[in-house]
């Protein structure tokens, strides 16, 4: 272990000391209230049992956004519906759902029965594994572990295979980093987070989406445009939150543990383990290794096709719940991440400056957090939310003869309060929180610094007129130490035409600070030289969005279609222009336009009791004023269209699913004329790419295997000037498909509930 390794390590114990004053700020909690009163407990399974209550349990009325949810002893209360009788629905995680006619106002004793006392072979009802709920006002799109162990899904990077939504494309040709595309637009301009705290900004963009092990998350939660206001003045696309694997779910098993590996080298173990150590506390151990062993060059060019290295991926939460008015949380993360491409030993002999052209990409984060609610449980709707973080980032990286190395140290702290008045009918949110972040880079040796320091607070107001329309309307004011005053204002509108026909809309302003070269480390991987001609500058957006819903029953099969419209426009941005030569990339501020149009149709359809069809269309229209003039952002499909087929038996023990996706055109950037391929086109052509898996459950163990890519799809030469990599004229940065080809993988997941 090297000196820098030892330095973050320490830098790591000292942070970790540090954070325990912090977690005496930090979490939100939610509720409602009303006047028609309750209590939930678990059936007795046996004669003489006590029931127990159960705390958190869900209680609404079917058809309406009148919910609630119990306190501490399993007690709610829930305003009254507009007339009776009417149905109320209340689950819990592990047991089953109740639906009760109620006649009228008076006391409800409600027992769920759990699902262990189920027999095996009976069907408790089917969960979605892409849904969206009809009550939220933001649309949010959950992806749930149903739709996740539809793939390998190694990390978050892997996650979206199935998904019609979010994109995922590599960068280059030779670092193996990677992308996500929302509404056609780069990554850095969706809001990455976990349960909500920011996650994964400037330094680890590049490589964050593969810092999150597949097997520890829980669910994914993807926004479209603008977002709720509490979460920032970010987030231009959209966001996309994770939500990791809790301590005191039951509902999850209480040992696990997932291994997979392919023929061409690549390993994965992942691992966790939940401890409940009493009433009021629980915690959680996740571990995550994987390790790429040999270099693979199957397109015969000199390169490799993936870069080698490994990563260790450690993480550890506790909860605690003192079941009256205290909740908390905290924990920490730790990764290192060691990735080395570049061409194949020996293949650089005949370099004109000799040797191997070869990359080196090393990542180490250190993350704490912590989160304390105070609720009120005779007025569910009243909380109070700390959220405190405080994270460290190195990366030391080469690429070639250029190297660029920085260390990020930023902290987060948010304070929340929430009420409601006249019954919930109209609610709101005031909260407070400060932002600081400090990098220091050098790119091959020229040393810069940017400190950013924001406090700002917001307000949010919801008004809920009866069961059928919702409006948010929120507000946030900021104050960046360099670019002075961000004011955010956005609108989120909700209305129920029909119990089975939901309209959203939304329009809202965002801002972000670029980090020039942290958020183009894939443009290194080429000799063009960096042009930066403007002094940096805040980007700002506006965001709109139109969202249609409507659920159906054709031939007694449970059906929906989807409409997405949205449109984003950019009054500045940081323009990374590629077009201009083939010498250099230019880096300016905005002078003309820049916008991004996009819409997205999806059908959903259960053909039979055990086979799914999902069919999407997405088209994104993103063009720039670049130094020539306006032009499509490059590397960007104008169409693409995704099929997946998901078949699991009567009995459960066997699943197959199937994805085809059609990915259209791409404008591709100016750039030299290779030797082999002469002048490079300025349309990429489309392609299919096909993904199949088989899984073999048992009652605690899965069999699956699998391939991506199985025709075996390949772009044809992504390296210009491959042969000569130290000369003036190569470029690696020019990916428009797949570089590896078909991936076969086997793999298992034992489960000790």
């Amino acid at each position: 272990m090297n000196t820098n390794i030892i330095q973050h390590l320490l830098r790591t114990c000292r942070l970790i000391l540090t954070s325990i004053v912090l977690l005496l700020c930090s979490a939100t909690v939610f509720g409602q209230s009303g006047n028609l009163r309750g209590t939930v407990t678990s059936m007795a399974s046996s004669a003489g049992q006590t029931p127990a209550p159960l705390p958190g349990a869900t209680v609404l009325w079917l058809g309406t956004i009148d919910a609630t949810t119990t306190d501490a002893n399993g007690n709610f209360e829930i305003r009254p519906p507009a007339g009776f009788p009417a149905r109320l629905v209340v689950s819990y995680v592990g047991f089953l759902s109740d639906t009760l006619n109620v006649e009228q106002s008076q006391f409800l004793e409600i027992s769920l029965k759990s699902s262990a006392q189920l027999k095996e072979v009976e069907v408790t009802g089917k969960q979605d594994a892409i849904s969206i709920s009809s009550l939220s006002t933001i649309q949010v799109e959950k992806i749930n572990q149903k739709e996740l162990l539809r793939a390998a899904c190694c990390n978050l990077s892997e996650a979206f295979e199935t998904n019609p939504t979010v994109s995922v494309a590599y960068t280059d040709a030779v670092t193996g980093a990677r992308e996500v595309q929302l509404l056609g637009l780069s990554g850095i301009y969706s809001q990455l987070t976990i349960e909500n705290i920011p996650a994964f900004r400037g330094l680890a963009a590049p490589y964050g989406l593969t810092f999150v092990p597949g097997p520890w998350m829980e669910s994914i939660q993807v926004t479209k445009g603008a977002g709720a206001i509490v979460n920032g003045f970010e987030g231009t696309s959209g966001q996309i939150n994770i939500e990791y694997i809790k301590p005191d779910n039951d509902d999850q098993p209480r040992f696990f543990l997932n291994a997979f590996a392919e023929p061409m080298g690549y390993s994965d173990l992942n691992a966790f383990r939940r401890f409940r150590l009493n009433d009021h506390w629980s915690t959680l151990l996740m571990v995550h290794g994987d390790k790429m062993f040999g270099s693979q060059d199957r397109n015969k060019d000199g390169w490799m096709d993936i870069p080698m290295g490994q990563q260790v991926n450690l993480s550890n939460r506790w909860q605690y719940h003192s079941r009256k008015k205290l909740e908390a949380q905290f924990g920490f993360r730790f990764m290192l991440d060691d990735r080395d491409g570049g061409q194949v030993a020996g293949e650089g002999s005949g370099n004109h400056h000799g040797g191997d052209y070869m990359t080196s990409v090393q990542n180490a984060r250190t993350e704490v957090f912590g989160k304390l609610g105070i609720v009120f449980p005779e007025k569910p709707l009243k909380s109070i939310g700390n959220i405190a973080q405080v994270s460290l980032h190195r990366l030391r990286s080469s690429f070639g003869f250029r190297s660029y190395n920085a260390d990020q140290t930023s902290f987060f702290v948010q304070s929340i309060y929430q009420n409601a008045i006249n019954a919930g009918q109209h609610q709101y949110k005031i909260g407070l929180n400060l932002r600081y972040d400090l990098l220091e880079e050098s790119l091959s040796g020229s040393p810069d610094t940017l400190e950013e320091l924001v406090p700002g607070g917001f307000l949010e107001y919801s008004w809920h007129y009866f069961d059928q329309l919702t409006i948010v309307a929120g507000y946030r004011l900021d104050y960046h130490n360099l670019f002075g005053v961000f004011s955010t204002p956005r609108v989120h509108l909700k209305y129920d035409i029909s119990e089975d026909l939901v309209l959203r809309a939304s329009a809202g302003k965002s801002y972000r600070v670029p980090y020039r070269i942290a958020e183009n480390l894939s443009l290194l991987v080429s000799s063009k030289r960096f042009d930066f001609q403007d002094e940096l500058r805040p980007e700002q957006a506006w965001s709109y969005g139109f969202n249609l819903l409507k659920r159906y029953r054709l031939f007694g099969k449970d059906g929906s279609v989807l409409l997405d419209l949205f449109h984003t426009d950019f009054i500045d941005q940081l323009v990374v222009d590629r077009y201009a030569d083939s010498s250099r990339v230019v880096f300016f501020n905005l002078k003309g336009r820049s916008y991004s149009n996009s819409a997205q149709f999806t059908v959903n359809q259960e053909i039979l009791s055990q086979l799914e069809i999902r069919l999407a269309l997405k088209i994104d229209d993103v063009r720039t004023d670049y130094l020539n003039g306006l032009a499509r952002k490059p590397l960007v499909p104008y169409q693409r269209a995704l099929g997946t087929l998901h078949y699991e038996s009567t009995d459960r023990r066997w699943k197959a699913d199937y994805t085809m996706v059609w990915t259209g055109m791409k404008a591709l950037p100016v750039t030299f004329t290779d030797p082999v391929t002469g002048i490079q086109d300025k349309e990429s052509p489309s392609f299919f790419t096909t993904n199949i898996q088989l899984t073999r459950a048992f009652r605690r163990l899965e069999l699956y295997a699998g391939s991506e890519n199985l025709f075996d799809f390949r772009q044809p030469a992504p390296i210009i000037n491959r042969d000569d990599p130290y000369s003036d004229r190569f470029d690696a940065a020019n990916v428009w498909g797949p570089i590896l080809g078909r991936r076969i993988y086997a793999g298992f997941r034992f489960k000790w509930l």
